[in-house]
Formats: C-alpha cells, sequence, structure tokens
C-alpha cells in the first residue's frame, strides 16, 4: 500500500467501476452523471431504452420504459470470449427488440472494472476481456447512445429504484 509522504498531494482519482461507495444510488450518480443521460433528460424523451446483461453464459436484453417496465425481452447463448461476436449477438438482440418500439438508447451492464468514462472494459472476468473499447464499439454498430456500467451497480440502482431499496 502506498501510503504518501507529508505534504504530497493525492493523485488524480478516474472512476471505475465497480467501486465502494455508502451511497445506495453510487450506480445512479454514473447514469446520471452521462452525457447520454444528460442530453437524454434535456431533450424531455420519454422513449424506451433497451438494457443488455452480458454473461458469461448468456446475453440476456429487454425493453424498458421509463417507469421501469420490462415490455419485451429476448436472450442468447454468449459466444466465447471474442469481444466482436459478443458485439454482434447484441446488435441482433438490439435489432430483434427494436421492431415495433421507438429506442432512445442502449445501456450494457457486464461484469468486471469499467473505465466509465471512457467506455473501456478493463477487465472482465467471464469474458476475459481487457481494454476493450464496448462502449464506442456499439454505438457505432448501433448508432444510437450506449451506456456502459457494471452489472453489479446496475443492479444495485434499479434495487434501490424499483426494489426492495425504495425510499
Amino acid at each position: 500500500m502506498h501510503t504518501p509522504s507529508p505534504g504530497s498531494q493525492p493523485r488524480p482519482f478516474r472512476r471505475t467501476a465497480p467501486w465502494r461507495s455508502r451511497k445506495p444510488a453510487a450506480a445512479h450518480d454514473a447514469l446520471a452523471g452521462s452525457q447520454t443521460f444528460r442530453d437524454h433528460l434535456r431533450l424531455g424523451r420519454k422513449g424506451l431504452a433497451i438494457g443488455v446483461d452480458i454473461g458469461g453464459t448468456k446475453v440476456a436484453a429487454g425493453v424498458v420504459d421509463a417507469e421501469g417496465r420490462i415490455l419485451s425481452q429476448a436472450k442468447r447463448s454468449t459466444p466465447g470470449n471474442d469481444p466482436r461476436a459478443v458485439e454482434q449477438v447484441i446488435v441482433e438482440l438490439v435489432d430483434e427488440l427494436s421492431e415495433g418500439h421507438r429506442i432512445w438508447s442502449v445501456g450494457i451492464g457486464a461484469a468486471g472494472w469499467m473505465d466509465l468514462e471512457g467506455g473501456t472494459v478493463l477487465f472482465s472476468p467471464h469474458l476475459a476481456w481487457r481494454n476493450e473499447p464496448l462502449r464506442d464499439n456499439l454505438q457505432r454498430l448501433l448508432r444510437r447512445p450506449v451506456l456502459l456500467t457494471n452489472d453489479a451497480d446496475a443492479a444495485a440502482w434499479a434495487e434501490w429504484r424499483f426494489g426492495a431499496g425504495q425510499g
């Protein structure tokens, strides 16, 4: 463990996830701090979003409204560790779920350490990914805003917002 010398300045903090916080809304803060989320609110959009959970064995996705109601769901098997193959499965799921819905954005939850500002998966234990620019790749492929977060943080935020953690 590094102990700073007296009078030294702390190194700049770069937010990665998962992070530890006593505040139950830590994931919400990450979402609310994103440019995509701020733009969404500024434009007064109340459209639908697609949430995607990348797991070691399956990729699950669902269309959700602003109240958190799941309107439609789909899933596929995770096609191994290749990031391009996983991206292609996500594109297929988003295309399938977008039929008949006006989708404004896509949220991606994955296990591991994320550079939330840069949209990069720094390390994913289930997929053996290192430094994958997942958000930028998916925004290019989907032509929609994409928000990347850690899956545990997304689950904690959802529980705080919609589940037993309310209030």
